[in-house]
C-alpha cells in the first residue's frame, strides 16, 4: 500500500469537510467559503493527483484506462486538424457517445495547447453539480451531503483524469434539477447525454415518460423497443449474457466477492497490502459512498418509491447484466443520482444499515 498517498487523500478529505463544516450554519459565509477556498482546495488536490499520474505512469492521464489516452490523443490531433475527428469516428470501434469525452480536451488544446484547461473545466462543472445539490436542499444536512460529495477523492480522481464521468454527471443532474422549470436546460442536458452514454440517455427518456404519466401501453412499447435495441443493436451485450449464463464459473472467477454485494453498497474498499495506488486515493471516498448507498436502499423500505428510484434501480440492474457492477467508473452517475435523491427527499440516516455495512466491509476484507 502506498501509505503516503493513502494518508494525503484521507487527510485532505477529512480536513476539507471539517473546515467547511465549521461554516455550515452560516448561509452566506458557507457559500462564500465553498466557492472560493473550497474551489482552491479541490484545485490543489486535483493538481496533486495529476502529479501522481505523472510520477507513476510518465503521463498526466489516469492509471488504468486506455480510454483517457484515446480521448486525449483524438482531441489534441483534432485541435490542429478538425477532420481527424470524423475520420477517427468512421474508422474506430468507438461511437458518438464518446464525443462528450473529447469536447473539453479539444477546447483546451485549441485555446491553450495544454490539457490543464480541461481539468479546470472539470472542476468548474463539478462545483456546478454541487451547486445544484445545494439548491435542491439548502439546510444543514443538505449542505453536509454536498461537501462530502464536493471533496470526495473518488470524484476528484475523475476530475483529474481524462475521462468523461464528471462532465457527464453535470448534465445528468442538470436534467433532473431543471425538469420541472427549465424547458431549454432540460432538453439541452437530455440530448447532451447522447454524446456521453446512449444507455443513460434511454433511461432519462424513460424517466420523462414516467413523469408525464404516459399511457402504460406506450411505456411498455418503449421498453420493448429498448430491449430489442439492447440485445441486437450497438450495445452488443446479448452474447455476453448468454456466455455468462452457460459458464457461471466465468463470473465467479472474474468478479471479486465485493461485486456480489456492490448492488447494495457500490464497490467496497479492501485493506489488502497490494492495493492499487488509485484505490489508496479512493479508499475514504468509497466508504462515504457505500454508507450513502446502503442507507438509500434502506430508506426505500420506509417511504414511497419515486420515479428517480426506478431509474437508479434500472441503472444498477444494467450494471449487473453487463458484468460491471464492481467498476467504480460506472457508479459515478448513480452516486450523483442517489445524492440528488437525498437532497430532494431530505432523507435521514439510520443506524441499522450502517451496522450491516460494517459487517459487509469486515467480511469482504477477511475472506
Amino acid at each position: 500500500m502506498n501509505v503516503s498517498v493513502f494518508f494525503v487523500s484521507f487527510l485532505f478529505y477529512f480536513f476539507s469537510v471539517l473546515i467547511s463544516a465549521l461554516f455550515i450554519r452560516k448561509n452566506l459565509v458557507f457559500f462564500s467559503f465553498i466557492y472560493t477556498f473550497g474551489f482552491l482546495l479541490v484545485s490543489a488536490f486535483t493538481y496533486y493527483i495529476i502529479q501522481i499520474f505523472i510520477l507513476e505512469t510518465g503521463n498526466f492521464l489516469d492509471f488504468d484506462s486506455t480510454d483517457s489516452a484515446l480521448y486525449d490523443s483524438v482531441a489534441k490531433t483534432s485541435s490542429n486538424y478538425l477532420n481527424f475527428f470524423f475520420e477517427w469516428y468512421e474508422a474506430s470501434k468507438y461511437s458518438y457517445d464518446d464525443t462528450g469525452a473529447i469536447i473539453l480536451p479539444y477546447i483546451s488544446y485549441l485555446l491553450f495547447d495544454s490539457f490543464y484547461f480541461s481539468r479546470f473545466c472539470n472542476i468548474f462543472f463539478h462545483f456546478l453539480t454541487g451547486y445544484m445539490f445545494l439548491k435542491s436542499r439548502n439546510n444543514i444536512k443538505g449542505r453536509f451531503i454536498t461537501i462530502i460529495y464536493l471533496y470526495n477523492p473518488i470524484i476528484i480522481y475523475y476530475v483529474s483524469s481524462g475521462l468523461k464521468e464528471v462532465f457527464m454527471s453535470f448534465f445528468v443532474i442538470l436534467f433532473f434539477y431543471s425538469f420541472k422549470s427549465g424547458f431549454i436546460k432540460k432538453y439541452i442536458s437530455l440530448f447532451s447525454i447522447i454524446l456521453f452514454r446512449k444507455l443513460l440517455f434511454f433511461k432519462l427518456i424513460f424517466y420523462k415518460l414516467l413523469e408525464i404519466k404516459l399511457n402504460k401501453f406506450f411505456i411498455f412499447m418503449f421498453i420493448s423497443i429498448f430491449l430489442i435495441f439492447f440485445s441486437t443493436g450497438s450495445f452488443n451485450n446479448l452474447d455476453f449474457l448468454i456466455y455468462a449464463f452457460n459458464n457461471p464459473d466465468f463470473i465467479l472467477d472474474r468478479v471479486p466477492l465485493t461485486a456480489f454485494v456492490a448492488f447494495l453498497t457500490g464497490p467496497i474498499p479492501l485493506f489488502s497490502s497490494n492495493m492499487e495506488i488509485y484505490s489508496n486515493i479512493w479508499w475514504s471516498g468509497m466508504l462515504t459512498f457505500n454508507v450513502l448507498v446502503i442507507n438509500y436502499w434502506y430508506s426505500m423500505f420506509k417511504r414511497k418509491i419515486f420515479n428517480l428510484d426506478l431509474i437508479i434501480i434500472l441503472s444498477v440492474l444494467f450494471l449487473i447484466l453487463s458484468g460491471t457492477l464492481w467498476k467504480v467508473r460506472y457508479w459515478i452517475p448513480i452516486f450523483c443520482m442517489i445524492i440528488y435523491q437525498y437532497q430532494k427527499l431530505n432523507l435521514n440516516f439510520s443506524k441499522t444499515p450502517l451496522v450491516f455495512y460494517l459487517i459487509l466491509l469486515l467480511t469482504a476484507n477477511i475472506i
